[in-house]
């Protein structure tokens, strides 16, 4: 019997190593191969290709529900019933609805999180009061309605804090980005005529003027009235949008400019107990002459925004910007009614006392 040297069998065990390696190895390559042929016309082609064998590359896994979008195909041909709220629940994790016509009274969650721990924003410029984050209607502005689907080109979704370059204030729940409806390349127009339940007509007209030595604009005008579907919540909008973009430095550059007026007035629905909706259905509410909040609300959100290429490893994106808010609500609770054998519930108002509510909010900045 021989003894084999400790030297000699460690270097046959990284022999064996070594070809079980190559062997592992060699149905991962790739060979190149070359097929001649000869076409009907008589031409020789070589058509070279490689042959991969092996398992398959598997792309890195991605991260589900961190950004979403809603393009503008989907924003035309939107419902009229539906507002740049209600829209947003074509996404998952979003639950947005309004109890009035027009957008009043909308109510967002976003990944569970309400108004005030989400952002939204157009054209990266936070709506409903950049300073308290309120990013829905609250309670007392049931109206505020800061821009209309008329005004917006798309929306991005973004989940939760994201890059900076998206993030908002505020933003634990995500933050919304509207981004502003652009001028066309050439000139033409449209008419919206439209007519629906409740009472519902809408109307607008767009043009768009084309280029004109480089400078591009679009105007839009959108006004939709309704009685609504529940009584005595009667709401009419009247939006205007104007936006122009004005390309320069070669293309490397532009400035853009945007406008939304949007102006709407109505009674809002109002909480009513279960047993009157009970007995005279899930329309009722107040008659006006027993109680009624009508709302005024006229938003402006002004943006000059210049955008530059400096070269491939930097850009710049700056904004000026004006906002103003001015909102009347008026209350009314007729005392004869309070506490009535008709209506034998509280009515939250105090007696023979009209209340009047106004805010106005002005914000000037740059961002």
């Amino acid at each position: 019997m021989s003894r084999i040297h400790p030297a000699s069998h460690t270097l046959r065990l990284l022999t064996i190593a070594m070809s079980g390696a190559l062997g592992i190895a060699y149905p991962l390559a790739s060979s190149a191969h070359t097929k001649t042929g000869t076409h009907k016309s008589g031409k020789v082609i070589h058509i070279t290709g490689v042959r991969k064998t092996g398992h398959k590359a598997h792309a890195p896994l991605k991260a589900q529900y961190t950004e979403h979008a809603i393009g503008a195909q989907a924003i035309r041909h939107a419902s009229p019933a539906q507002n740049a709220q209600t829209i947003l629940a074509r996404k998952p994790s979003i639950n947005a609805f309004s109890t009035g016509p027009n957008g009043v009274r909308s109510t967002i969650t976003f990944r569970a999180f309400t108004s005030g721990q989400f952002t939204e924003t157009f054209d990266g410029i936070p709506l409903n009061d950049m300073f308290n984050g309120a990013a829905t209607n609250s309670a007392s502005m049931r109206n505020a309605i800061p821009l209309t689907l008329a005004d917006t080109g798309g929306i991005q979704i973004y989940n939760g804090i994201n890059n900076p370059a998206v993030n908002g204030y505020n933003s634990l729940g995500g933050t919304i980005n509207y981004e502003p409806l652009q001028p066309a390349q050439h000139m033409g127009g449209a008419v919206e005529l439209g007519y629906g339940s409740f009472d519902t007509a809408n109307w607008g007209a767009v043009f768009n003027t084309g280029s004109l030595g480089g400078f591009r604009s679009v105007f839009s005008f959108h006004r939709q009235t309704s009685r609504g579907w529940v009584k005595n919540s009667a709401d009419q909008n009247n939006n205007f949008y104007y936006a122009g973009v004005l390309p320069y430095d070669g293309g490397r550059s532009r400035i853009s400019t945007y406008l939304i007026v949007n102006h709407n007035s109505g009674y809002t629905p109002h909480s009513v107990p279960e047993p009157l909706v009970n007995q005279y259905g899930i329309s009722y509410n107040w008659p006006l002459n027993y109680d009624q909040t009508n709302n005024k609300d006229t938003e402006i959100t002004a943006i000059i925004d210049d955008k530059s290429l400096i070269n491939r490893w930097l850009a710049t994106d700056s904004k000026i910007f004006y906002q103003s808010d001015n909102y009347q609500r008026t209350a009314y609770s007729n005392p004869a009614f309070r506490q009535s054998a008709s209506q034998p519930y509280y009515l939250p108002a105090i007696l023979n006392v009209e209340t009047i509510i106004t805010s106005c909010r002005l914000t000037l900045g740059a961002y």
